[in-house]
């Protein structure tokens, strides 16, 4: 989580404080968390480190180059070139071509990467590999 977003975060937590009974503020802070990516590696990163992000919460963004099952697995392929294995969230599909930044836990599954996303939003993905 970067400064920035943990700034916010308490600025969040300390308005719900003064507004919700102190237990209920430290439930939604839990809540916040828990949805909060801890990091946002680029694809190469997960890949020369793998250990490193298992059972992680991460950001990250791409183009979606190939929709399977219907859209509810796809490849998400970044800035650096290394497609990377996504199961959509519940009730989600994604199509092809779809510029896309995904939250989710990093797992290994059948011996690959594979990111089960908890949350997806559309991006525009800039040329040079910016995001936004």
């Amino acid at each position: 989580m970067n400064a920035m977003t943990a700034q916010l975060l308490k600025s969040v937590v300390a308005l719900l404080g003064t507004i919700l009974p102190l237990a209920d503020a430290t439930a939604e802070s839990s809540a916040l968390k828990a949805i909060m990516p801890s990091d946002t590696p680029i694809a190469a990163e997960l890949f020369s480190n793998p250990d490193q992000f298992i059972g992680r919460k991460i950001a990250i963004y791409g183009l979606v180059i190939e929709a399977r099952s219907g859209g509810a697995q796809f490849l998400l392929q970044d800035v650096s070139e290394m497609p990377l294995v996504v199961i959509a969230p519940v009730g989600e599909h994604v199509a092809a071509g779809s510029q896309l930044r995904v939250y989710g836990t990093i797992q290994r599954s059948q011996g690959q990467l594979v990111l089960r996303g908890d949350r997806v939003e559309a991006v525009r993905v800039l040329a040079g590999g910016g995001c936004c």
